[in-house]
């Protein structure tokens, strides 16, 4: 079952790690590092963006979560995994997460995907679409781009 909560009475169980699955958090939510969130849980819906940077605890995305905007998680050392039909309607960041080793199937991304600082190896989704530009780590073998994810412009980060 989905339940709607508004932005401020969400923060205190995703910050605890008992946000349920399928939460529609209704407008942007900000959470401020000094807070160790431990995980998206799967099917969560941000109608406005999601900004989680340096988060000290966040090891995992769920499957199916949205973001209505940007969905930022830079600076998550501990970000290991973006689970399976992610959907961002702007622009993804994840740069800086030196931990985050796999992106699963169907991501979507409609603006721009950074991956900038991240695992130079790190395995990209083999199918999903990403609206503008594609920002591969330094180190990054092209040869391991999937063919079939579709994408703008491919630039590695220097």
């Amino acid at each position: 079952m989905t339940s709607v909560v508004h932005a401020a009475s969400a923060r205190k169980p995703l910050i605890d790690g008992e946000l349920p699955p399928d939460t529609v958090i209704d407008q942007g939510l900000l959470i401020d590092p000094k807070y160790s969130v431990p995980f998206i849980p799967p099917g969560t819906r941000f109608e406005g963006g999601f900004v989680c940077k340096s988060n000290p605890g966040l090891t995992r995305v769920g499957e199916r979560v949205y973001a209505m905007y940007e969905l930022t998680l830079n600076d998550c050392l501990l970000l290991q995994i973006v689970g399976d039909n992610v959907v961002v309607e702007g622009d993804l960041n994840l740069m800086s997460c030196p931990s985050l080793k796999f992106i699963g199937l169907g991501l979507v991304v409609k603006g721009n995907l950074n991956l900038a600082g991240c695992y130079p190896s790190i395995q990209l989704p083999a199918q999903g679409e990403i609206g503008g530009d594609l920002i591969l780590p330094s180190g990054f073998d092209l040869k391991n781009l999937p063919p079939n994810l579709k994408r703008g412009e491919v630039v590695i980060a220097s």
